[in-house]
C-alpha cells in the first residue's frame, strides 16, 4: 500500500503502508501521485486553484460571468511535512478486524484517534482548507465521524456547513441535507475515511438534489473511494492517499459500506 501527504496547492503524496505481517522498519517514503480531474464533469466557473498557505488564485473568467458570491480562506499557515505520517501513526491498526460489509481486514484505520486529538484534527483541518478552491461557498459532510473534521474546517475557513444524513429523518423537518446548503451553493464536500466512496456518493447526489452544486469533493485519507467519486465526475483531493498494494486484502476504517467509507 501506499499513502502521502499533500503540499500546498498540489497533489497527494503517497507513502508505502505495511504488507500483512510486516512491521514497519523505517518511516514512510514520500512520493508524488496523480490527482487528475474527473474524466466527465468540468470545475464549475469561479472555481479556482487552491495556493495553500498563500492563498488562492481564481480562474479567468469569461465575459458575461457572474462571479459566484463566496467566503474567500484566511491566510493559513503552511502544513507540517510529517502530518501524513502522524495522521496514519494515529490511526493504523494491525492485526484481525471484521469490517461493516462483513469482510475481514488485516489493516484497519481508526478515524476517531486523530478526529479526537485537537491539535492533530486542527492540523489537518488546515491541509483540508488549503485544498478547497476559490469559489466554494459552504461546506457539508456525510453524518458520523466526518462532521467533527467539516467542523473544524468551517472554523478555518468561516464558511457555513451542512451535514448530509444516510436518509431523510422520519420527524421534524423530514430533511436530509442538515443545517446550510441553499440551492445554487457550491459545496466543499468532506470525508474523513473513504474506502468505497458510497457514503460520500450519496451525501453528494442528495446535495445535487436539493439545488447544490459540488465543487471539491476533499478526503482526509483516500482508501480507494476517491477513484469510484472520479469516475461518477467529481473532483477530489485527498490530504492522504493511500492505495491497497498486491495481496493486502481488503480494508475499511469504521464506517460505512464495503469495509468503511
Amino acid at each position: 500500500m501506499a499513502a502521502g501527504l499533500v503540499e500546498p496547492g498540489g497533489e497527494a503524496h503517497r507513502v508505502r503502508q505495511l504488507d500483512p505481517g510486516e512491521r514497519r522498519a523505517k518511516p514512510w517514503i514520500l512520493r508524488r501521485s496523480a490527482d487528475p480531474l474527473p474524466r466527465q464533469r468540468k470545475r464549475k466557473d469561479g472555481l479556482g486553484q487552491s495556493m495553500g498557505g498563500l492563498g488562492w488564485k481564481r480562474e479567468e473568467q469569461g465575459a458575461g460571468h457572474r462571479p459566484v458570491q463566496a467566503h474567500r480562506t484566511p491566510m493559513l499557515p503552511a502544513m507540517s511535512d510529517d502530518l501524513a505520517e502522524r495522521l496514519l501513526a494515529a490511526s493504523e491498526l494491525h492485526g484481525d478486524f471484521v469490517l461493516s460489509s462483513g469482510k475481514r481486514s488485516p489493516v484497519y484505520f481508526d478515524k476517531f484517534r486523530f478526529l479526537t486529538d485537537p491539535p492533530l484534527l486542527k492540523e489537518l483541518a488546515r491541509a483540508v482548507a488549503a485544498l478547497l478552491p476559490d469559489g466554494i461557498t459552504h461546506l457539508a459532510a456525510p453524518e458520523g465521524a466526518a462532521t467533527l473534521l467539516v467542523a473544524a474546517v468551517a472554523l478555518q475557513t468561516h464558511l457555513p456547513l451542512a451535514v448530509v444524513r444516510k436518509e431523510p429523518k422520519p420527524y421534524g423537518t423530514m430533511s436530509q441535507v442538515e443545517g446550510h446548503a441553499p440551492p445554487g451553493a457550491q459545496v466543499g464536500l468532506i470525508e474523513d475515511v473513504s474506502t468505497t466512496g458510497a457514503q460520500v456518493l450519496r451525501a453528494a447526489r442528495a446535495l445535487e438534489s436539493a439545488g447544490c452544486q459540488i465543487g471539491i469533493v476533499v478526503l482526509a485519507i483516500d482508501r480507494g473511494g476517491g477513484a469510484r467519486l472520479r469516475e461518477a465526475g467529481y473532483w477530489v483531493k485527498a490530504v492522504v492517499d493511500v492505495e491497497a498494494g498486491d495481496g493486502a486484502g481488503p480494508v475499511g476504517d469504521s464506517s460505512g459500506e464495503e469495509g468503511g467509507d
